[in-house]
């Protein structure tokens, strides 16, 4: 059983290989006004 949630957090960090994303420099317009839109959302 999985005592805490700071234990399950580490169980799935530890089994899952953990990937980077970065978007490519031809997409940052399209990335930018994405994220023009969701800080508007949490407002």
């Amino acid at each position: 059983m999985i005592k805490s949630l700071a234990e399950g957090r580490e169980i799935i960090r530890n089994s899952f290989k953990m990937e980077e994303f970065t978007p490519k420099a031809a997409d940052k317009a399209a990335w930018d006004e994405a994220y023009s839109r969701y800080t508007k959302l949490q407002q």
